[in-house]
């Protein structure tokens, strides 16, 4: 008997690194976005955020890039997944916090990244991580990552989060950073929901506060919250304020104490976004950013936005 269970558990190993593996290798077969063109004048729309950061700066980005699934308004992600990298090659974050990376958008950043490195790239079946987060490489030094998902929520593939402890290897100082996606409102669901948001609220600022006490370092909370902050055409249930409300409480909006602010032409740094950069201890926040050009509206229904900090 002892026997069998043996060679059962070394089947189902077997079955599990062949499943991984060939998560990666699809990622080279049907990643490639190289045949897709940029809109027109992307290029130029691109520079209406300016991308200059200072050598002693670190650049944080998130980004929701919308699932490919047309159930869910999306499409195929690699025209989009052009549009990213674009972004990417632009700006040139040390860190990037991706969700909602669906099969197809896995695939696109595994082939895409360049020096890029992705904590936990598991993107298969059951084992499906959306909720990501990226590092440069050639900028940081990775000393330490975890993850986890909500005890309460209604996608544990969405609703987790992951970070990581890095080192800059210009400067030698170190930072958190955590990715996260939090439920949404829902009709018909908004109390159940609801309750869901205020466990991850609780929780995330434990992650926050064990990580700062742990490691001495700020810890910048990032993602889509799926929470607007206050301000016009912002609707009091559905767009529940008063989970951003909650997050203000125990964490720093940074793009209320940012020294500078910018924004493109589709959508103000200062109007309500689901996205935010939450900050957990001390950090100078030099720029704040939302990179929201018009012709960037393509690439997903969320625009990327960054913060320059200096730690």
């Amino acid at each position: 008997m002892k026997k069998v269970m043996k060679i059962v558990a070394i089947i189902l190993c077997v079955i599990i690194v062949l499943g991984v593996s060939g998560t990666v290798l699809g990622a080279y077969i049907q990643g490639g976005i190289d045949k897709y063109s940029l809109p027109d004048d992307f290029d130029q729309a691109m520079q209406q955020v300016d991308s200059t950061k200072q050598d002693d700066e670190v650049r944080i980005m998130t980004s929701n890039l919308l699932v490919h699934y047309k159930s869910w308004g999306g499409s195929d992600a690699r025209p989009r997944a052009k549009m990213f990298f674009e972004t990417v090659n632009t700006y040139q974050p040390d860190v990037i916090g991706v969700q909602e990376v669906s099969g197809q958008w896995f695939n696109c950043l595994m082939r895409n990244k360049g020096n890029y490195e992705m904590l936990y790239p598991v993107s298969t079946g059951a084992l499906m991580r959306m909720t990501a987060l990226m590092y440069n490489a050639d900028t940081l030094n990775l000393i330490d990552k975890g993850q986890m998902k909500y005890d309460e929520g209604n996608d544990a593939r969405l609703r987790r989060a992951v970070w990581g402890i890095f080192e800059s290897k210009e400067t030698g100082k170190q930072f958190a950073v955590v990715s996260t996606h939090f439920d949404c409102i829902r009709e018909n669901e908004e109390e159940l929901m609801l309750s869901y948001m205020k466990t991850q609220v609780k929780q995330i600022n434990e992650i926050s506060d064990n990580i700062k006490g742990e490691y001495g370092v700020p810890v910048f909370c990032i993602g889509d919250f799926n929470t607007m902050n206050p301000g016009e055409g912002v609707d009091p249930v559905m767009d529940a304020p008063e989970i951003y409300e909650e997050l203000c409480k125990t964490l720093t909006d940074t793009r209320l104490v940012a020294l500078e602010k910018e924004n493109g032409d589709a959508h103000d740094v200062d109007a309500p976004t689901w996205d935010h950069i939450f900050l957990n201890g001390e950090a100078r926040i030099n720029r704040y950013a939302i990179v929201s050009p018009q012709a960037l509206s393509e690439m997903s229904d969320h625009y990327p936005i960054f913060t320059d900090v200096t730690v």
